[in-house]
């Protein structure tokens, strides 16, 4: 735990070194964002660190949870865990794909990248609210069953 808080504390830092040192001087406003418009934009391996360390450790957490899948014994556990770990490791790969490829401004990106956050928040809220036919098929327990059951 108090690993996490120095990651954090550190990655804080960087990240107002980052916005200082590039001195913000206006607001874009494009088609699909607001950005931040910078006199001196810092480039290179300083922005990729930035980047990596805002989205590397949700895509490895993602995995670690992943993990429990083979650990847990019940059908609901094993679901939950799959649809919840899954789809943060595919939210958060995304947009490391996306700079990645330069697909990041790309139109045709800009609403599939937003359909990928809209599915990955509506498939972690299916992994604990799962339809009626999930449950009867697979024997999967809905979070509103078993808090009408305990």
């Amino acid at each position: 735990m108090v690993m996490l808080a120095v990651f954090y504390t550190i990655y804080y830092v960087l990240l107002v070194y980052y916005i200082t040192a590039s001195t913000p001087g206006d607001v874009n406003v494009g088609r699909w964002s607001t950005t931040l418009a910078y006199r001196t934009p810092l480039t290179g391996p300083f922005f990729v660190l930035v980047i990596v360390l805002l989205l590397l450790p949700q895509i490895i957490g993602g995995l670690a949870y992943f993990t429990l899948y083979f650990r847990v014994p019940g059908v609901t556990q094993k679901y939950r865990v799959l649809l919840v770990s899954w789809s943060i490791i595919v939210w958060f790969l995304s947009p490391l794909i996306a700079l990645a490829g330069g697909l990041a401004q790309q139109d045709w990106w800009q609403l599939v990248s937003r359909l990928i956050g809209l599915t990955a928040a509506l498939t972690i809220l299916m992994a604990y609210l799962p339809p009626r036919w999930l449950q009867d098929r697979y024997g999967i327990t809905s979070l509103s069953n078993q808090s009408q059951e305990g």
